[in-house]
């Protein structure tokens, strides 16, 4: 795959599910050129050297980043080899590809109403959190603007979520899922 071009946008790395920050987007696209001193990549963003590496700690720590050497006390940052292909690939997932890698764990086809379900997951990038007016569900149920039954959208999520296609996050056995998270592997 060949990377992305500096006058690829901004939106594009923030579209693949590495990030939702405008500033960490412009300092990945800048790495994808190569390694960059942390004062080039302060200028970015508007901020000073010694800001750039909390900012990209969670990327060190996950091993997408690292900081290559210190030259007289500056640091230099670049992607690591893992971080390349998680960008790339992610970025040139499409929706076709996640229903077949679901379809696959899952051992069948989903039918319409699943793939609805999943494709409101995989715009808003593999994460939908409940609000303490909506439940996971009638989120998906208003986003899919009433296309899909609310009582099946429900049993999909129950469905997704037995055979580890969804996460779901629940306080307790009994309650509702308040957070829903796409398996990545089906991102990548």
């Amino acid at each position: 795959m060949t990377p992305p071009t500096p006058s690829s946008s901004n939106n594009n790395i923030m579209n693949s599910i590495l990030v939702r920050s405008e500033k960490i987007a412009k300092m990945l696209l800048r790495l994808v050129q190569g390694p960059a001193l942390a004062r080039e990549l302060a200028q970015l963003i508007n901020t000073t050297s010694n800001e750039v590496y909390p900012r990209l700690e969670r990327y060190i720590f996950k091993g997408l980043i690292q900081k290559a050497r210190t030259i007289n006390r500056l640091n230099i940052y670049s992607l690591t080899e893992k971080g390349k292909q998680l960008l790339f690939l992610s970025k040139g997932s499409d929706f076709e590809e996640v229903v077949k890698k679901a379809e696959k764990k899952l051992g069948r086809n989903l039918d319409e109403e699943e793939k609805e379900v999943l494709r409101v997951f995989y715009e808003e990038k593999g994460y939908i959190e409940a609000s303490s007016t909506e439940s996971v569900a009638e989120k998906v149920y208003y986003k899919l603007k009433g296309k899909v039954k609310l009582y099946r959208i429900e049993q999909i999520l129950d469905d997704l979520t037995s055979n580890h296609i969804i996460f779901g996050f629940r306080p307790n056995k009994r309650s509702l899922v308040m957070k829903a998270k796409l398996d990545r592997d089906l991102l990548h």
